[in-house]
């Protein structure tokens, strides 16, 4: 609770000093983080969530076809079904495997994402600043002093 106040300080305070910098600057920055927050809690969150729930599943689906075969060891013998079982077993863990490989993936394309999209906020603040920095208007070192705030 204590984070979430001092975090939502460090916004408005902020906010102000980029406010009275540019207001073009602050607009892009609200448009940029919620348009990046939507994108991935839409694209990436809902579909990583899904597939490891699945993973979940997939895993105790395994680990229950082992502890069946544990316990009906004797009788998967007696009935010679040891290759069913095997190919059963088998089929599981690729199940849960083939699964882990598609959160890889997932991942890797979220790293994807996230890389450049933080990137961005380094470099935009500094091109939206640029012409009002060129014209005259605008002191470098209020471009420094947004360089520091930690909105982005």
């Amino acid at each position: 609770m204590l984070l979430a106040a001092e975090t939502a300080l460090q916004l408005i305070a902020f906010s102000g000093v980029l406010w009275s910098i540019s207001k073009t600057l602050v607009l892009f920055l609200m448009a940029y983080a919620i348009i990046g927050t939507l994108i991935a809690t839409f694209v990436f969150g809902r579909s990583l969530v899904a597939l490891n729930q699945f993973q979940l599943r997939r895993e105790a689906d395994f680990r229950f076809s082992l502890v069946r075969v544990r316990e009906n060891a004797e009788s998967i013998a007696f009935y010679r079904g040891e290759e069913p079982e095997s190919l059963n077993t088998k089929r599981r863990f690729n199940d849960a495997f083939e699964n882990y490989n598609r959160i890889i993936n997932w991942q890797w394309f979220l790293n994807l994402f996230q890389y450049p999209y933080s990137s961005i906020t380094l470099i935009m603040p500094g091109m939206i600043l640029a012409p009002q920095v060129l014209a005259g208007d605008l002191e470098v070192g209020r471009v420094v002093q947004e360089q520091q705030a930690p909105l982005r």
